[in-house]
């Protein structure tokens, strides 16, 4: 291929990919993304408190300003939870879902992301629930992320975004949930904008 034939093609990929917002954001706003209030950009609407001592907005955030932070609460151990619940209008068979979490303070164990499935709307008549967990946080700001495989006579799912710890109090901040088509995210969940590359392999395989 001629030189400049091959500059015109790398300069054309590098439009395109600088082009390209920051990819957690872009996730969680796409229109694909069933959840609600999805990056916390002006607050912590539309998302059950279920477990915390303190459901706060915080001016900080991942990839845009805002993020929900939520101090941990004792109960067999410390632990936190939120939850949104979103009807399947039409019906879905597979849903990549994830959000990016960040540990300010107190020793975590674990930050999980589950998806149960109901038979009815509003998440009435539980049948189903799938879940994907982290238990290292090298990163301000961590990627839990899963694709889930739903029973076709699924009507509802609740998202559920929860930490945990067994030795003490701990603060998080959540932001960018996402549950729909489009798993980009999941796909390249350890993001060199966090100085993490450990993924990444040195050496040509």
């Amino acid at each position: 291929m001629p030189i400049a034939r091959k500059l015109a093609t790398t300069t054309g990929i590098l439009i395109i990919l600088f082009s390209l917002p920051a990819s957690g954001q872009w996730l969680c706003e796409q229109p694909t993304n069933l959840t609600t209030n999805c990056g916390f950009d002006a607050g912590i609407a539309d998302w059950v408190q279920e477990g915390g001592d303190s459901f706060t907005h915080a001016a900080d955030g991942n990839y845009a300003p805002g993020s929900f932070e939520v101090a941990s609460q004792s109960i067999m151990g410390w632990d936190t939870s939120i939850s949104q619940c979103i009807n399947l209008a039409g019906g879905a068979s597979v849903l990549g879902g994830g959000y990016w979490v960040s540990i300010l303070s107190g020793p975590v164990e674990s930050c999980s992301l589950s998806v149960s499935e109901f038979l009815a709307s509003d998440c009435i008549t539980y049948s189903a629930n799938a879940y994907e967990s982290i238990t290292s946080f090298p990163d301000t700001w961590n990627w839990v992320g899963r694709t889930f495989t739903l029973d076709p006579a699924t009507s509802s799912v609740s998202i559920r975004v929860s930490c945990f710890s067994s030795t003490g109090d701990f603060v998080e901040r959540l932001d960018d949930i996402y549950l729909g088509a489009g798993q980009s995210e999941m796909i390249f969940g350890a993001g060199f904008e966090h100085g993490n590359t450990a993924r990444w392999s040195a050496t040509v395989p």
